[in-house]
């Protein structure tokens, strides 16, 4: 288990519990290592960390791979995702409840920061934004 010091690296204080937490769920191979690829993917991020533990119990290399060779794991992102839809994109990436909340406070900010993560152009963000606020 990485100890709360290393947390506090990547973690002001405060979240340092909750990350540890969090981290703590993870059981699998190469524990210390993934941990601290998780901490490094998450970017101070509690729901990076969430995010980024979920995919280490499905597939610890994965975790691995994104943390160690960045800029191959973008390019292979880039690749897999550019064939999806937008739904499709919101949902591989467990933004839907976020996209909704975003919707429902009609939050042009929100959403644009949402399809950005999706990879979506900013002709297409636009439209989404105009259809789904009518701004």
């Amino acid at each position: 288990m990485i100890d709360i010091n290393e947390i506090k690296k990547y973690f002001p204080e405060k979240d340092a519990l909750a990350v540890q937490e969090v981290l703590s769920t993870y059981i699998g191979n190469e524990q210390d290592r993934v941990q601290l690829a998780i901490l490094e993917l998450a970017k101070g991020s509690i729901d990076g960390v969430k995010y980024h533990t979920d995919c280490a119990q499905k597939d610890y290399r994965d975790v691995i791979y994104w943390s160690e060779y960045p800029n191959e794991a973008e390019e292979a992102f880039k690749k897999l995702i550019s064939g999806m839809t937008v739904n499709e994109r919101l949902s591989h990436l467990n933004l839907f409840d976020e996209f909704d909340a975003a919707i429902a406070e009609r939050s042009v900010e929100k959403l644009q920061e949402i399809l950005e993560k999706c990879l979506l152009d900013k002709e297409d963000i636009n439209a989404i934004i105009k259809t789904e606020i009518n701004t």
